[in-house]
């Protein structure tokens, strides 16, 4: 057997499992008002890896003038209906090693590249919609540990929250006892259906006035 089709067995094993539920659709009325403008294309256009439409994010960028206003009115309209054009969640899965020397499919993560345009669509609606409602998240969730998906959140942060808070302890106790917990699988056997129904607690608004 391929060393292709080994990951791709491990990963179709992993994607769906037999309690998989759909996630529950948001039921919204939209104006007209909610819409890309150019500029924030614009501003959302980086540099990425290519996906399954071979476009690649140099093209999209150099000929930004020129492709702006479909773009902005394909952006627009998607976000109105509430629907991602099924080329737009068409990805290519690149595995990744988790380890120095990886021998087994659980030793790579499955990373899926998406078409530029579509995550060109995902940073506008994190931008505008997700991350500012995660600054007034509701009672039930709290992100103040969180340091990952975040707008000001990483590692260093999560490491200056850790040092400081032993530091602190260790002022008033002789010792203290940190555990760590290995969470290098969670995010290939998260349950969409929790976390969709989390993120519908958020205060993500219907419209965004440009």
């Amino acid at each position: 057997m391929s060393r292709f089709k080994l990951l791709n067995d491990h990963y179709a094993s992993i994607c769906t499992g037999s309690l998989y539920r759909c996630p529950l659709c948001k039921l919204t009325a939209v104006g007209d008002s909610c819409q890309v403008t150019e500029y924030r294309l614009f501003d959302t256009l980086r540099a990425m890896a290519t996906g399954l439409d071979d476009i690649p994010a140099w093209f999209l960028q150099l000929a930004a003038p020129v492709f702006a206003a479909p773009f902005v009115q394909l952006f627009s309209q998607s976000i109105r209906s509430g629907i991602v054009p099924t080329q737009w969640k068409t990805a290519i899965i690149k595995p990744i090693p988790k380890v120095a020397n990886p021998t087994e499919p659980v030793h790579f993560t499955p990373i899926s590249v998406t078409p530029v345009l579509s995550r060109t669509l995902e940073r506008h609606i994190i931008k505008m919609y997700v991350y500012p409602a995660l600054l007034l998240p509701p009672a039930q969730l709290q992100f103040y540990n969180q340091y990952t998906f975040r707008p000001t959140g990483s590692t260093t942060a999560a490491l200056v929250a850790i040092f400081h808070t032993i530091y602190s302890m260790l002022s008033a106790n002789p010792y203290i006892r940190v555990i760590a917990l290995d969470f290098s699988k969670t995010f290939e056997t998260v349950w969409h259906f929790t976390l969709m129904e989390k993120i519908s607690h958020l205060a993500l608004p219907d419209e965004v006035y440009n």
